[in-house]
């Protein structure tokens, strides 16, 4: 119970993450709200949250976004040019998160 402690309390500077690790009970959509608790939880006033986005349709892509807008105040997709080639993919995103 201390680790879980520690993490709780601790001041991160930056939190990576990635949204489809968060399924629902019936395997069709990611569980947004619970998945950008858990990111806000982890993050303080000067914390940077970069999380990973897979392309799986408008409709996920909307919730996701709506999620986030919920816990962050600041929402940021990162244009690809800004990430190394090996992280450049057409099919994810990467979205800075700030409270």
């Amino acid at each position: 119970m201390s680790k879980v402690l520690q993490l709780a309390t601790a001041k991160f500077d930056y939190v990576v993450a990635t949204d489809c690790t968060y399924i629902d009970p019936d395997g069709s959509t990611p569980d947004d709200d619970h998945f950008m608790t858990a990111c806000a939880g982890l993050c303080h006033e000067n914390t940077r949250c970069f999380v990973t986005f897979e392309d799986r349709g408008t409709v996920l892509r909307n919730n996701f976004l709506a999620a986030a807008h919920t816990k962050f105040h600041y929402v940021k997709e990162m244009h690809r040019n800004e990430l190394p080639q090996h992280y450049q993919l057409a099919h994810i995103d990467v979205w800075e998160l700030r409270l």
